[in-house]
């Protein structure tokens, strides 16, 4: 389910993206930030987790 919802969310921001410049530049950012977070999620959230052992 979350696969099929992340592929049509995928699809609707491409379609913005096309439609317009600033949505594009927006949409982009968005994508670079959570790129970023993600990796810094997968290190604090592991840090964590880890200090309980």
């Amino acid at each position: 389910m979350f696969d099929a919802l992340r592929a049509a969310n995928d699809k609707l921001l491409d379609e913005l993206a096309k439609k317009n410049p600033l949505s594009k530049e927006i949409i982009k950012s968005r994508h670079d930030y959570l790129q970023k977070i993600r990796a810094w999620t997968n290190i604090s959230d592991k840090a964590y987790l880890n200090s309980f052992d």
